[in-house]
């Protein structure tokens, strides 16, 4: 869990960090116990070294 990034709005505030490719195995894991999913969204992180 990360606070969500600028690019996307969500009432919660919180957003799932994880590679794009994992999209599928995420959403059936979530629906799987009930947590309730309002969008997904890719987007690209800067990554500051």
């Amino acid at each position: 869990m990360i606070p969500v990034p600028g690019e996307v709005a969500a009432g919660c505030g919180l957003a799932w960090k994880t590679a794009p490719e994992a999209r599928e195995e995420l959403a059936s894991a979530l629906a799987a116990d009930g947590v309730p999913v309002e969008a997904m969204t890719v987007i690209e992180l800067l990554e500051f070294r």
